[in-house]
């Protein structure tokens, strides 16, 4: 399941580079003018990584794969 993480890990770092492109000025482009800022899209995307191999890691636990009779 090696896939779940690596899509997961992408998806993060897609969505950090989503919200620089649409949320922060210069909209509609990758430019961060405020240092501020940086700091915030540094914690997003930590965050989002952290959050996607923990999902990954359920994902793979034992406890949800099918028991064998």
């Amino acid at each position: 399941m090696i896939y779940g993480s690596v899509l997961s890990m992408l998806c993060a770092i897609a969505a950090t580079l989503l919200a620089t492109f649409f949320l922060y000025d210069p909209i509609f482009s990758f430019y961060v003018s405020d240092p501020r800022d940086v700091g915030e899209l540094i914690l997003f995307a930590v965050t989002g990584l952290i959050g996607a191999k923990c999902i990954a890691e359920l994902m793979r636990s034992p406890e949800k794969q099918p028991s064998k009779l």
